[in-house]
């Protein structure tokens, strides 16, 4: 635990994610199953995909990149929050068209925020990492 700890201090003193960031797109794993006569499930599993800019040394420790990217998440996700539910109320009207996608306009987040593993990409060359930022979505029919 003690290393643990040594490895986060000195990825934090190293690493500078920065405050910006690119939406990519969704890896949407529930609709990777779904034909088009399926019904829609209660529960979506899905990724928002970002890249996040940074200065500094990436951390040889994996776990400590991830628990660095998690407090970034953390701490942005205000900003994330109406990009991401932007993106997904136009994901949902394409590929879920049958679906109440209005609980996004609650103020809730569908980040989840106790998430471990981000499977960052690091790439070097444009001093970026690339995210998967898991969402908790529960879907509903459309009333109209």
């Amino acid at each position: 635990m003690l290393v643990d700890y040594l490895r986060l201090v000195h990825a934090k003193q190293t690493l500078q994610l920065q405050d910006e960031f690119e939406f990519i797109e969704f890896e949407d794993i529930t609709g990777e199953g779904l034909t088009e006569d399926s019904p829609i499930p209660d529960e979506l599993e899905m990724f928002a995909i970002i890249k996040i800019p940074y200065k500094g040394e990436i951390p040889e420790s994996y776990k400590a990149l991830n628990l660095t990217i998690g407090d970034w998440v953390e701490e942005h996700e205000s900003t994330l929050t109406p990009i991401i539910h932007g993106k997904l109320k136009e994901y949902f009207a394409t590929y879920y068209p049958e679906s109440d996608w209005t609980e996004l306009d609650n103020g809730d987040s569908a980040i989840w925020t106790d998430q471990l593993d981000y499977m960052p990409r690091v790439e070097a060359d444009t001093k970026t990492i690339v995210v998967e930022i898991e969402l908790v979505l529960h879907t509903e029919p459309r009333e109209d």
